[in-house]
């Protein structure tokens, strides 16, 4: 805000930290205040202001923020920002930040459902892909088939 003249922008940059800590509404009050203050200058720079804030906001909420919480909870950015979106439409606030947690929790559980399927379930996994996953370094040797893929005739 101090790079486009914006007076105050130490104390709008401390308010912006503060408000960040509550989701979506927070980024929106502090651009307000930015921008009425803004106004007290010019028209111009209260339009400035504006576009700044929202690409500022933009940036943040679908680049910088699904990013993050994918790092943390190890999961993909598209995930967190899906899980994001329905989670603030179907519990507002509350959803939003415990979006990414429940998705990291989902996750971790079909994953570990998974490795208990197919260690429980060895004959529906061609043996050369258990081998592969155990030892992804080394390359799968190329086997003939020799049985047949149906076992009867075709109708």
């Amino acid at each position: 805000m101090a790079i486009i003249g914006v007076p105050f922008a130490p104390l709008i940059g401390i308010l912006a930290f503060f408000l960040e800590f509550i989701p979506m509404i927070g980024t929106i009050v502090t651009g307000f205040i930015a921008v009425v203050i803004a106004l007290t200058q010019s028209w111009t720079l209260a339009l400035v202001t504006l576009v700044y804030t929202i690409l500022i906001d933009m940036l943040e909420g679908y680049v910088l923020s699904p990013r993050i919480l994918a790092r943390a909870v190890e999961i993909r950015p598209v995930v967190t920002l899906l899980a994001m979106i329905a989670g603030s439409q179907l519990f507002g606030i509350w959803g939003a930040v415990f979006a990414a947690p429940t998705a990291g929790l989902i996750q971790a559980l079909v994953g570990a459902y998974w490795q208990y399927y197919e260690k429980t379930h060895k004959e529906e996994f061609p043996l050369e892909y258990l081998e592969h996953s155990a030892n992804p370094q080394e390359k799968p040797e190329q086997k003939m088939v020799t049985e047949p893929a149906v076992d009867g005739p075709l109708l």
